[in-house]
């Protein structure tokens, strides 16, 4: 599988399991895929790029928020 279509596949895992959820730990979110943390985090990049979440810096770690 090409670095491009783990990415994507992971943004969809993020995206799925997140949606609807409000603001979740970055930590999370990388505890939910199968897929290394670093291509989560890229992931969360990609999805936060195209408008479909936010990350902000929460009290003690980075939160993620899919937007609906």
């Amino acid at each position: 599988m090409d670095i491009w279509t783990e990415i994507g596949k992971a943004a969809g895992e993020v995206y799925e399991a997140f949606k609807g959820k409000g603001k979740v730990p970055l930590n999370a979110a990388q505890k939910i895929s199968k897929s290394d943390s670093t291509i989560v985090l890229m992931a969360i990049g990609w999805l936060a790029r195209e408008g479909k979440a936010e990350v902000t810096k929460g009290k003690t770690s980075y939160e993620i928020r899919i937007l609906d």
